[in-house]
C-alpha cells in the first residue's frame, strides 16, 4: 500500500499549500500528537499551524456573526444581508473543504490514486486561503521560528535519509501503479471490442422487429390521425357556433340598450359656468361650496372630518349609469382623499364615494351606521396623477359590475351591490381645497 506522502509530496509548487491542507481535522489532531509523543517538535508544529488556520477561519465566521448583529441593530437590512451570505458561504466551504479531505485520505488508504487527484482539484479550487488565515499563519510561523531552528539541524541529516528512502520506494510503487494502468488499459479495450460486438447484434436484431412492426404502427398512426383531425374540426365547429350564438346575443342587447337609451335616456352635464343644476352653495367659517371660476370648488379647514356637495338625479340605478368629472387639489394636506360620490342616500346617511389623494393614491368607500368602511382600500396607482395636475374620474356601471378609471386608465372593477339612493355630487377630506369641473352623468331616466 502506497503512502499518502505520494500524493502530497508531488503537489506542484503553483499549488502552495502545506501538505496538512489536504487531511481532515481528526487526522491533523491524531498526528501532531504523535509527533509531541516521539518528541518530533518541527513536524507538531507544523501541524499546529495547519490547525491555527482551521481555528483562524472560524473565527472570521464569529467575527460575522457580531457584524450581523450589529447591523440588524441598526436595521441596515441591506448590508445583513450580504453579511449573512458570506457566513453562508464560508460555513458551506469549510463543511465542503472538510468532507473532501476525508474523501482524498480514503482513496489514499486504497491506492486509488486518480480518484484522489480529483478530491485535491476539489479542495483546491473551494476557496484560497482568506488574508486573516494568511496573517495568522505569518504570525504563527514567525513566533515558531525560534524553536524550529533550535531543533532543524539535528533533525535535517535524518529527514534527508528519510527523504531518499521515500523516493527511492515511491519510484517503486510508482512503476507497479504505471503495470497496473497497462494491464487495465489493456483489458478495458477488450471489453469495448466486445461491447461493439454485442451493441452491432442487438442493432441487427431490432431492426428486423422493426421491420414486422413499421406497417402496424404506420396505420395505426394514421388511423389515430383522421381521429384527432375529425375531433378538432368537429371542436372548431362547436366553438363556432357558440362563438356566433354569443356575438348574436350580445347584438341583442347591445340593440336593447340602444333602443332602451333612445327611448329613456338622459345625459346630465355640468361645466359650472352658472348653477343651473341648482347646486346648493353655502360657505361658513370652516367649509365652503362655491362655483367660482367655471368650477365648483370645495374647502374644509377642519381635521378629521369630510365635506361634500351634491343632489338628486332621476336616472335608473338597475340599468347601466355612468358619472365622470374632472378635479384638481389646489391646496392642503396632500395624503387627504377628494372625488365624486355616487349611487348614495344623504338623507339616509349612506355613501358610496371614489376617492383619489395627490400622492397618487385612490379608494372606494362607503358610509352606513354612522361609520366609513372600505371596499377597497387606499393603493398607489401610477394612472393617479400627482400634485395639483388633474385628475379625470369616471365611475361606469355595466351589468353587475361597477368601473373605477382615472384619466381613462381602468384601476378596478368590482361587484355592483345595489344603490343607496339616487344623489350624486362631490367630496372631501379634512384640510384642501379642491376643484371639480366637467360633471356629466349619463344613464336611463327612472319611471
Amino acid at each position: 500500500m502506497l503512502s499518502g506522502c505520494f500524493f502530497f509530496c508531488l503537489l506542484p509548487p503553483s499549488f502552495a499549500q502545506s501538505p496538512y491542507y489536504y487531511k481532515s481535522l481528526e487526522t491533523l489532531q491524531r498526528e501532531k500528537d504523535a509527533a509531541a509523543s516521539a518528541g518530533n517538535q518541527t513536524k507538531s508544529n507544523e501541524i499546529a499551524k495547519e490547525i491555527e488556520l482551521r481555528n483562524t477561519e472560524l473565527r472570521e465566521i464569529e467575527a460575522l456573526n457580531a457584524d450581523l448583529n450589529k447591523k440588524i441593530e441598526v436595521e441596515d437590512y441591506l448590508a445583513a444581508e450580504e453579511i449573512k451570505q458570506s457566513i453562508n458561504n464560508l460555513k458551506t466551504n469549510q463543511v465542503k473543504a472538510e468532507e473532501i479531505r476525508k474523501k482524498l485520505e480514503a482513496s489514499i488508504a486504497t491506492e486509488d490514486y486518480e480518484t484522489a487527484e480529483k478530491y485535491k482539484t476539489e479542495l483546491l479550487q473551494i476557496k484560497p486561503r482568506t488574508a486573516s488565515s494568511n496573517a495568522s499563519v505569518q504570525k504563527t510561523e514567525t513566533n515558531a521560528a525560534s524553536s524550529e531552528k533550535v531543533t532543524a539541524g539535528a533533525e535535517k541529516s535524518q529527514q534527508q535519509e528519510t527523504v531518499k528512502q521515500e523516493t527511492d520506494r515511491l519510484t517503486q510503487e510508482a512503476e507497479k501503479v504505471k503495470q497496473e494502468t497497462d494491464r487495465l488499459k489493456q483489458e478495458s479495450e477488450r471489453v469495448e471490442r466486445e461491447m461493439e460486438r454485442l451493441k452491432q447484434e442487438e442493432q441487427a436484431r431490432l431492426e428486423t422487429e422493426k421491420l414486422k412492426v413499421v406497417k402496424a404502427s404506420e396505420e395505426k398512426a394514421e388511423a389515430e390521425r383522421l381521429a384527432l383531425q375529425k375531433a378538432a374540426y368537429e371542436k372548431l365547429e362547436a366553438e363556432r357556433l357558440a362563438a356566433q350564438q354569443a356575438e348574436e346575443e350580445r347584438r341583442k342587447i347591445e340593440e336593447q340598450k340602444v333602443l332602451e337609451f333612445s327611448l329613456y335616456g338622459f345625459t346630465v352635464s355640468d361645466d359650472f359656468s352658472d348653477n343651473r343644476n341648482n347646486w346648493n352653495e353655502e360657505s361658513f367659517y370652516d367649509r365652503r361650496a362655491q362655483i367660482s371660476g367655471g368650477k365648483m370648488v370645495l374647502e374644509a379647514s377642519n381635521e378629521r372630518s369630510s365635506y361634500r356637495v351634491a343632489h338628486g338625479f332621476p336616472v335608473n340605478l338597475d340599468k347601466d349609469f355612468s358619472v365622470e368629472a374632472t378635479t384638481r387639489w389646489v391646496r392642503g394636506e396632500e395624503k387627504n382623499g377628494y372625488g365624486i360620490d355616487f349611487a348614495s342616500d344623504y338623507e339616509g346617511n349612506r355613501y358610496y364615494s371614489f376617492q383619489v389623494a395627490a400622492i397618487g393614491y385612490y379608494s372606494i368607500l362607503y358610509y352606513e351606521n354612522n361609520q366609513w368602511g372600505d371596499i377597497i382600500p387606499w393603493k398607489s396607482s401610477s394612472a393617479v396623477n400627482r400634485g395639483s395636475e388633474l385628475n379625470k374620474l369616471k365611475i361606469k356601471k355595466q351589468g353587475n359590475e361597477l368601473f373605477f378609471y382615472a384619466n381613462d386608465a381602468l384601476l378596478t372593477i368590482i361587484p355592483w351591490k345595489g344603490s343607496f339612493g339616487k344623489d350624486f355630487g362631490f367630496r372631501i377630506f379634512d384640510k384642501q381645497v379642491v376643484e371639480f369641473d366637467d360633471f356629466i352623468i349619463k344613464g336611463i331616466k327612472a319611471e
